[in-house]
């Protein structure tokens, strides 16, 4: 059965869950929710927290679309980077600049890693200079397992 300009089936997909739909048309959430895995590795405070590092002068409005957040939620995740010291924000014209600050992880579990070393991992580029992702036997060989 078909409605608008989106189907049925695509509200229920397994993985999906049920999604907000006006009549007739799926709102950019709904669209973004529709081609998003149910689950990531990452957070998506970590996400936004990659958007500002690749471009400390972004607009929110880019960084909440870059990273899948609506922009109110970006706004508050940035907002709480603020307040534990990891972001600070400077005026700079019309626009804010960010800077990220070395900070430890607060789990005990990750306690010993930075988050600029975290944020480092993740913007890396392969070594070969590529733009083709990691496979298996790179991150193998990388571990150093055989």
């Amino acid at each position: 059965m078909r409605t608008g300009d989106f189907t049925l089936a695509a509200l229920t997909a397994p993985g999906v869950g049920v999604l907000r739909a006006k009549v007739g048309r799926l709102s950019t959430i709904d669209k973004v929710a529709a081609e998003s895995p149910s689950w990531n590795f990452l957070s998506k405070d970590i996400h936004t927290l990659i958007c500002v590092a690749q471009n400390p002068r972004a607009r929110v409005s880019d960084v909440a679309a870059r990273g899948r957040v609506t922009e109110r939620a970006a706004l508050r995740i940035v907002a709480r980077f603020e307040k534990a010291g990891t972001l600070a924000r400077e005026k700079e014209g019309r626009r804010n600049h960010h800077q990220i600050h070395k900070e430890h992880l607060r789990h005990r579990l990750e306690s010993h890693c930075t988050v600029t070393s975290l944020l480092a991992m993740v913007l890396a580029k392969p070594r070969d200079g590529g733009d083709r992702d990691r496979t298996d036997a790179d991150l193998s060989e990388d571990l150093g397992a055989h």
